[in-house]
């Protein structure tokens, strides 16, 4: 008798091999070098929050409940440009909703080419 199952098995990848996954299939697809700069900076910002607040180091631990805890967390409680490597001073907390919906277009881009790729 055969096993059927109606979830697909994706694959447990590591957040590191995603950006890479990412970035080699944006390559093919002749993205410029900013954008695929871009796509790696952001990737890392998400990645160092997952892992600070939620301990996630593969990404089929993502949940959509996870991504709106994330906004509130850019929205509320971040600090404004930590990490910066010429801003150090104080600059308050919260990013600007137009910062947090350019990362989160990126985080889209990115999701949409795993599920083209049936990863996800």
């Amino acid at each position: 008798m055969e096993n059927c199952q109606n979830q697909n098995e994706y694959p447990k990848l590591a957040m590191e091999q995603v950006i890479d996954l990412v970035i080699a299939g944006k390559s093919a697809e002749s993205l410029g070098e900013r954008t695929l700069r871009d796509y790696r900076k952001d990737w890392k910002y998400i990645v160092t929050d997952l892992e600070k607040n939620y301990e996630i180091e593969t990404m089929d631990k993502l949940s959509p409940l996870i991504f709106r805890n994330d906004i509130n967390y850019l929205k509320y409680d971040v600090s404004k440009y930590d990490g910066h490597k010429y801003i150090q001073s104080e600059q308050g907390i919260g990013l600007s909703d137009t910062t947090i919906n350019i990362r989160f277009r990126v985080y889209r881009a990115m999701f949409n080419f795993f599920q083209r790729e049936d990863l996800i």
